[in-house]
């Protein structure tokens, strides 16, 4: 019963649908730029995230980037009232993040709707649509870091998890939650109640401006910029030089017949 109880208060979030979809997307839009990967250890540096695009809400910070290959994430969160489980089912503290892969939105989860939940005490699910959590996880990886007045959680996504082409753009709906256990709080981005979040029509939308790096990268197309220029000048310094020498010796050729 108590097991029950957990899983219910843990995930309501997402199984509740609503009477109605408020429409959160058009004003909720988050940026996964392209940047340097990061350790995901569960600890958190500055050198690694300060380049990231951050959303805040209550008592927690997130971070998001890519690198063409992954998405990462990394959440922040101030609590001092520690909560940590042997079980996902055990009463402890948790985050999680909820990916729309077709941002097709919905009164309730579609079977494209993919949770990933990580707990304050290591704990990794993993949920799909309306099916129960579960500990068998794909395609992503994630790490916490806990003392007795914040927790941290490091997350890498991979492109096949949330089906992304990278050079093709793609809008995925997106919505973070962080819950504490101690005071049965839950917080979401976008702002929402418990039973809007259930939709996901409600949640926010995540773009890609690099549409996910293309091809060519702007460093790389930079630098082979500037090895084209360094070729074009040792052509065209080869070509003068031959030139010059060439009406040199023909120079020298006529005035010797003189």
């Amino acid at each position: 019963m108590i097991r029950k109880m957990v899983l219910v208060f843990l995930f309501a979030f997402f199984l509740l649908p609503i009477a109605g979809a408020n429409g959160y997307n058009p004003a909720y839009q988050m940026n996964a730029v392209f940047r340097p990967v990061p350790d995901i250890d569960g600890v958190m540096t500055e050198s690694e995230w300060n380049d990231a695009s951050t959303v805040t809400f209550n008592n927690t910070v997130v971070y998001l980037k890519q690198d063409g290959k992954n998405l990462y994430a990394a959440f922040n969160i101030s609590d001092n009232t520690v909560n940590v489980g042997p079980s996902i089912t055990a009463p402890q503290d948790w985050v999680a993040i909820g990916i729309d892969v077709e941002n097709n939105g919905g009164w309730y989860p579609q079977p494209d709707d993919v949770f990933l939940y990580v707990f304050r005490g290591g704990h990794l699910a993993e949920a799909q649509g309306t099916t129960p959590p579960s500990t068998v996880t794909s395609g992503w990886n994630a790490v916490i870091y806990s003392t007795n007045d914040y927790w941290q959680v490091e997350y890498n996504i991979t492109y096949t998890k949330t089906q992304i082409n990278a050079g093709e753009s793609k809008t995925l709906g997106i919505v973070f939650t962080s819950g504490d256990y101690a005071v049965s709080f839950q917080d979401f981005w976008p702002p929402m109640t418990q039973s809007e979040a259930g939709s996901p029509s409600n949640w926010g939308n995540l773009v890609s401006e690099e549409n996910w790096v293309p091809e060519f990268q702007p460093l790389t197309a930079a630098l082979m910029l500037v090895l084209a220029t360094i070729l074009a000048i040792r052509v065209y310094r080869r070509k003068h030089t031959s030139t010059s020498s060439r009406l040199s010796s023909n120079f020298s050729r006529r005035i010797s017949q003189i």
